[in-house]
């Protein structure tokens, strides 16, 4: 799954962290070079079902 949404364009790849104990990934992107729904299909493509996602601006 990281590997996944690190090989997007636009996702800052040092800042993604994932926390299977918790079911969570985090990560800073690009919302001009990749969208969240991109994001939430990388991690369905390897198997993992996305149920909920949100971004925050920063």
């Amino acid at each position: 799954m990281e590997s996944a949404v690190k090989g997007l364009k636009g996702v800052e790849q040092d800042s993604v962290k994932v926390m299977f104990n918790a079911s969570k990934v985090k990560t800073n992107f690009n919302e001009q070079e990749v969208t969240l729904d991109e994001i939430n299909k990388a991690i369905e493509d390897v198997g993992y079902e996305v149920l909920k996602s949100k971004a925050r601006a920063v």
